[in-house]
């Protein structure tokens, strides 16, 4: 599938600090979450992997609700609008076991939106009723910082100070953004995924929200020492102190009036 990784000076990312500072370069790779604009271009990734999303409601549920919603519009530039989502979010343990995470909160690195809640596809990553859809990564780095971290989770046990626990029951709540890149001059726009116009969507508003996020870096995959990957092999190992989660997060549908967003236009870069 596609992925669109956005460079900017500006990221979108997790607002949640991180709990410790040598975690910090773990999440690197994630931090590609805005997206360049106008005549900055737009970097396309083919082939981006990203994890499962068949999420079990068994074990885990992502609730939330929309906080403020803005639009920049890019059309002069880039024929196209940038959809801001802030978002209050709530990983709940919907299970009998404990649920282990790692402590760095999890990114949410996609987001799509349809016209009601049953229109988001369970099976597959996205569903032919979004009316649009962004997802944008994670990125591979490959840096040293991820052999140390393998290291340090290779435990026989969920270590303290690199995971979170919830009990059956608990609840962990977050504050995240997520992006969304639709057209405004489908003439111009450039990209072959189908999208619905910004117009399309103000009129179609209230829609709904879905986000997508990560819990497990790609980096911490390491399926050339361990034939399962390294998350599998440490599921199987802490079997006994609860259900470490390595799948991707999907949240549960929130309403998104598109209406009520805070609207500017990107100023033009001088030639």
């Amino acid at each position: 599938m596609e992925a669109y990784v956005a460079l900017k000076k500006t990221r979108l990312v997790s607002t949640v600090p991180i709990v410790e500072a040598c975690m910090r370069p773990i999440f690197t790779g994630f931090l590609f979450l805005s997206f360049i604009l106008g005549t900055e271009g737009l970097l396309q990734v083919k082939g981006a992997c990203h994890p499962a999303y068949e999420q079990d409601s068994k074990n885990l549920a992502l609730r939330g609700k929309v906080v403020s919603v803005e639009i920049i519009d890019y059309t002069a530039s880039a024929a196209s609008a940038l959809i801001i989502v802030r978002l209050k979010l709530e990983i709940v343990n919907t299970g009998a076991r404990p649920l282990i995470l790692l402590k760095t909160p999890p990114l949410f690195v996609g987001a799509a939106l349809g016209r009601k809640p049953e229109d988001f596809s369970i099976e597959d990553l996205f569903s032919s009723k979004d009316l649009t859809y962004d997802y944008l990564g994670p990125a591979i780095s490959k840096s040293p910082e991820w052999a140390v971290m393998r290291m340090r989770l290779d435990q026989p046990s969920p270590p303290l100070n690199l995971t979170r626990i919830l009990k059956s029951g608990q609840s962990w709540r977050l504050k995240t953004t997520v992006a969304i890149s639709v057209p405004t001059d489908l003439k111009r726009y450039t990209f072959s995924r189908r999208k619905e116009t910004l117009q399309a969507l103000l009129q179609a508003s209230p829609v709904w929200i879905q986000a997508l996020g990560e819990t497990w870096p790609p980096d911490l995959w390491d399926t050339e020492k361990y034939k399962v990957g390294f998350g599998r092999e440490l599921q199987q190992r802490w079997k006994d102190k609860g259900l470490l989660w390595i799948d991707g997060l999907r949240s549960e549908p929130m309403l998104l009036d598109l209406k009520k967003a805070k609207y500017s236009v990107a100023p033009q870069k001088k030639r």
